[in-house]
């Protein structure tokens, strides 16, 4: 077994912890939750997850779910605590008159119309001839590079070194 895999009585111990700190997160105060919106925390926060990371594969995951659920928390008490403030609000207040809604929105004039142009995007007999005339008989000018033989030889990669290096095809 490698050291890598290798599970001591520290990261028994350091498993154990982190495993009581998850079921200990919903009981957390919202004050603390609050600390993580704070850039030094959520820093830290990084920090934990690299060093669990250079510590143990499973440690690592369990630290990353912890954090997560942290966070989620965290939301869930933000939310909740946005509910009690809208339901308390009464629709007189100030947050609530602010919103603007279609009845309350000011008035927007009507859009101009554009006026109609003696060019219009689709082909009409005024603006020319709608009728396609190819250019040439044919357009098709593809023809095998000078490089390809017709017999699969490897003729073709040696005439194209001559081109490239003329002085190094002309040496004896």
């Amino acid at each position: 077994m490698s050291d890598l895999t290798r599970f001591t009585k520290v990261h028994k111990f350091m498993l154990i912890s982190l495993i009581v700190l998850f079921f200990a997160i919903p009981y957390m105060p919202v004050s603390v939750l609050a600390v993580t919106d704070l850039v030094l925390v959520r820093l830290t926060l990084l920090l934990l997850l690299i060093a669990a990371a250079y510590t143990h594969p499973l440690i690592a995951i369990v630290v990353f779910v912890l954090v997560a659920f942290l966070f989620i928390e965290r939301n869930k008490t933000k939310v909740h605590q946005l509910k009690t403030v809208m339901s308390q609000s009464t629709p007189d207040s100030e947050a609530i008159a602010s919103i603007v809604t279609p009845d309350t929105a000011p008035h927007q004039p009507a859009f101009e119309q554009p006026k109609m142009s003696s060019l219009h995007f689709m082909p009409e007999n005024e603006s020319g001839e709608n009728t396609f005339r190819p250019v040439a008989p044919s357009l098709n000018e593809k023809h095998p590079l000078p490089t390809e033989s017709a017999d699969g030889s490897d003729k073709a990669i040696h005439q194209l070194f001559e081109w490239v290096n003329p002085n190094l095809a002309q040496a004896p």
